[in-house]
């Protein structure tokens, strides 16, 4: 038996797929089958349906769930990406194909759940794509070829619905639209034993991607509970169901033949025993040759022993000058061309031994159809589809069947399957009359090229070339031409070429061939022979091919050309192009290079950088042109200044130096060096700060420094940085025992070394207290200004402010004088200059901070003030007292002295 496909309205699904949708709560036994659809609405909009085929005659109604949660993960890795939730939007009972054979023992509910979803760019655009699954416990627990127990008492069975699909951009980044297949929708049918078995299982992609069918192994769950435990989100792997003794993948029904798909969708079985089998369709989706998606549908076929007894049709034909109908399996015949259309047909008659039952007035219904066998064209013309006719009481019916005049293949015979069907329960029995059929086609004569098969071309390239040729195509019936050009890996205007039909009438095609290739408006440096095919066909009666080709094989010869020779002066050698070169910000990349031209071309040196802009950075070489020979020079220079550069982000630059030459026909050369510029941060040291007396009135060892209060303090502030940045030297505080104000000190700035003064002339107030010594603290800072890390020197420099040292281990009074007129020792005095100029003194403590001289008296034996003085520099002459002791007191605004002197005449 010759299992067929026919039209959609012919499909019988013997198979019920019921997909199982059980509820949170029910454990019922109800999966038969189901598939998911993504289909593309308009940007990343897409609707997912899950469709859901019920067992209504063993399912719990309760088991049919309000929504379902469809789970979306990465194919990469199998990372969970987002629940999908879809809620119930249809439920609808599958039609029979021949609801007069059922008694009721297949009743299946459709049932649809469905949203709109977004897939974001941002988040599917892996382009291993990604699968959608939702899976769901039990099977149908009366499975034949399956374990499929109650969970708790055996191997439980559930169903795992999957699709796969790919990301919504592709590898650039751009929109890539696609749905998947659309399966068609399975019918309430079953099959009987021993009786033969097939359905279209063949969906539909809008999108016109080949789509390959293939037997797979059912999904189970990895749970046996109704739904995932907790909702979880569970990713592949998916176990497979476990098949019964006897029963697998590659003998699903024990059928004679067993259950199989063609990689076309046509699925054909012939069972042997009654049963419910479960079984696995799987439909992978290619485009371009490259998988992108796939999807799963798994069913369960019913077997009954249902089917009446019957008989196929039989079809039987003749050619018009036979006797009767003598051809019962295969059929041949030949037609020349000199028959009319009415004259290349033969007849074919069908019956039916069902129909022969004339006791019953027996009625039979059969329906002829005309197939391709060695072909794939459309052959309704010979048979339109769905003829028909009622066979009653034993009676025949005829058809006649013609050919058109150009056969449906040019090489060898075709073969047309003339198919009939009865109306049998569960699905229509056929035969099958194999015609071969040998038509003649019309003569015809091939076209072909005026010009032969080949041109072979070769020119020189130069100024205003240009060369043109016509192209002419002939046929001797003239049919009408049609010319066509391919290129052959390259693009005609770029290089100056056309082909352009100035002429095209029946029997006769002229095409001009223009090449322009003038050295000014055309390059050719990349490329320098082209090929064309072109084919010349004709429009015969038949349309059959018959093209002559012609090869075109051009060549340009460009002119002879020397490159130049470009090569660094000041580092390296000659023949070096690659240089690795390691510097340090604030330092200077200096070179010169050289380039030269043996033909004296006009030379043109600059340089570029590789993914930066070598301006913006500060390198410096301008372009120059001259002619190569002699040759001509130029100098690249780079400051590497800090404030140009971010290290961080980017400390290695890659340029590149080319000189080009340009010769009469702008044909280019050029020869390049290539720098790899490796840039370090330099290396820096904090400014050091020192100290030195600005004056002789201060003492400085390091960072201390000494002077006596009332001297002017000078000190001499150095900050030097060994790197030559620039300086910035502060003093940033002053404090001491006492208040300090009255000093000055000038900020400065330079670079490599800078020096202030500290100035100050401390006075008594420095010393408040009457301490002898008093200390001050000034912080100074230098900062240098490095770009990468600037660094600072902070240094205290103390000041120790000392008071004048009175001297009173020296204070030795005169205790005598003689006021007798003699001119010696003539008053009593502490400090004195005598007639000779001498100084004397008696040591009288120095006044200071600490202690001033305020006041002398001198007093007599009986307490009697006789003199008094509020100069350290008195002179008691006696003033007329008497010869004696009297008593003195001195007294400083910290201590006193008290004393006698005598005085004599």
């Amino acid at each position: 038996m010759l299992f067929l496909r026919i039209i959609l309205f012919m499909r019988k699904v013997l198979l019920a797929c019921v997909f199982v949708v059980l509820s949170l709560s029910s454990m019922a036994s109800h999966i038969v089958g189901g598939e998911f659809e993504l289909i593309h609405v308009s940007g990343t909009v897409f609707r997912l349906n899950m469709i859901l085929y019920f067992d209504v005659n063993n399912g719990n109604p309760g088991a049919r769930d309000n929504s379902v949660t469809a789970s979306v993960f990465s194919k990469r890795n199998d990372r969970f990406i987002e629940n999908i939730y879809l809620p119930f939007t249809s439920l609808k009972q599958v039609d029979y194909f021949q609801p007069e054979c059922s008694n009721g023992e297949v009743v299946t509910d459709k049932i649809i759940y469905s949203s709109l979803v977004t897939l974001p760019e941002s988040t599917y655009n892996e382009a291993e794509g990604y699968y959608i699954v939702w899976q769901r416990c039990c099977r149908n627990y009366t499975i034949t070829n399956i374990d499929s127990n109650v969970p708790g008492t055996g191997m439980h069975a559930g169903q795992t619905f999957y699709l796969e699909f790919p990301p919504v951009v592709d590898e650039n980044g751009n929109p890539f639209i696609n749905s998947s297949p659309q399966l068609f929708p399975p019918l309430n049918d079953y099959g009987c034993p021993n009786r033969p078995y097939w359905v279209d299982f063949a969906g539909v992609d809008v999108d016109g991607d080949s789509l390959v069918y293939s037997i797979a192994n059912p999904l189970s769950t990895q749970f046996s509970s109704a739904l995932p435990p907790d909702n979880q989100n569970l990713s592949s792997p998916y176990p497979t169901v476990v098949w019964k003794p006897g029963f697998g993948q590659n003998n699903i029904m024990n059928g004679s033949p067993d259950l199989a798909i063609s990689t076309d969708g046509f699925l054909t079985v012939t069972p042997r025993s009654q049963g419910l089998f479960a079984f696995a369709v799987k439909v992978e989706e290619f485009r371009n040759k490259k998988k992108i998606g796939e999807v799963r549908r798994d069913f369960q076929m019913l077997v009954v022993d249902k089917c009446p007894v019957a008989s196929p049709p039989v079809v039987k034909g003749r050619k018009f000058s036979d006797v009767g109908f003598p051809y019962r399996e295969t059929m041949n015949v030949t037609f020349n061309q000199s028959l009319t259309n009415e004259e290349r047909c033969i007849q074919i008659e069908v019956s039916d031994l069902d129909a022969s039952k004339v006791e019953d007035n027996y009625m039979e219904d059969v329906w002829i159809k005309a197939i391709p066998l060695n072909f794939k064209d459309d052959v309704s013309e010979i048979l339109p589809f769905g003829v028909s006719k009622t066979l009653i009481n034993g009676s025949t019916a005829s058809f006649d069947i013609c050919f058109p005049e150009c056969p449906y293949r040019e090489e060898g015979p075709f073969q047309v399957g003339i198919v009939a069907f009865d109306d049998a329960c569960a699905l229509p029995l056929s035969d099958t009359l194999r015609v071969t059929v040998n038509v003649e086609p019309p003569p015809n004569n091939k076209p072909y090229f005026q010009n032969g098969n080949v041109i072979n071309l070769t020119v020189n390239e130069k100024k205003d070339g240009f060369w043109t040729t016509d192209i002419i195509g002939l046929d001797a019936d003239a049919d009408n031409l049609y010319l066509q050009v391919f290129p052959q890996g390259f693009d005609m205007d770029q290089y100056g070429m056309s082909f352009s039909t100035y002429s095209n009438v029946p029997g006769e095609i002229k095409t001009r061939f223009s090449w322009n290739y003038d050295c000014l408006q055309t390059s050719f440096d990349d490329l320098t022979d082209f090929e064309y095919i072109l084919v010349l066909d004709d429009e015969d009666k038949c349309l059959f091919a018959h093209p002559d080709t012609l090869r075109m094989n051009l060549n340009i010869i460009l002119p002879d050309n020397t490159f130049p020779d470009l090569f660094a002066t000041d580092m390296g050698t000659r023949t070096d192009s690659y240089f690795y070169i390691e510097k340090e910000l604030y330092q200077t990349l200096d070179f010169g290079v050289f380039a030269e031209d043996l033909d004296n071309d006009l030379i043109r040196i600059e340089a570029v950088g590789e993914n930066f802009d070598m301006a913006q950075y500060g390198a410096v070489m301008p372009p120059v042109e001259g002619n190569g020979n002699p040759g001509l020079g130029t100098r690249f220079n780079w400051k590497l200044e800090c404030a140009r550069f971010n290290l961080a982000e980017q400390d290695s630059f890659r340029f590149y130096i080319t000189a080009e030459d340009f010769d009469y026909c702008n044909i280019t050369s050029s020869d390049t060096l290539t720098i790899d510029l490796k840039v370090y941060p330099p290396e820096n040291n904090p400014p050091q700060i020192s100290f030195s007396a600005g004056n002789e009135f201060v003492a400085v060892d390091g960072t201390q420094g000494t002077v006596t209060v009332g001297n002017p303090v000078i000190v001499q502030v150095l900050a030097e940085d060994w790197e030559n940045n620039n300086i910035n030297l502060q003093l940033i505080e002053a404090k001491g025992d006492h208040d300090v104000s009255a000093y000055s000190f000038t900020d400065v700035v330079g670079r490599g070394s800078v020096t202030s003064n500290l100035r100050w002339t401390p006075d008594c107030a420095a010393l408040t207290g009457a301490v002898p010594a008093a200390k001050y603290l000034f912080t100074f800072v230098a900062t240098d200004d490095n770009c990468i890390e600037a660094l600072a020197d902070t240094v205290d420099f103390e000041l120790t402010v000392k008071d004048i040292e009175a001297g009173t281990d020296e204070f030795l009074p005169p205790n005598v004088f003689t006021p007798n007129g003699d001119g010696h020792n003539p008053f009593f005095a502490m400090e004195w200059v005598d007639g000779d100029g001498q100084t004397y003194s008696a040591g009288l403590p120095i006044d200071n901070c600490a202690g001033q001289f305020e006041a002398i008296r001198i007093y007599n034996r009986w307490g009697r003030q006789v003199y008094s003085s509020n100069e350290r520099d008195f002179k008691w002459h006696g003033n007329g007292e008497p010869s004696g002791v009297y008593y003195y007191y001195i007294k400083y605004s910290n201590n006193e002295y008290k004393g006698t002197v005598t005085m004599l005449y």
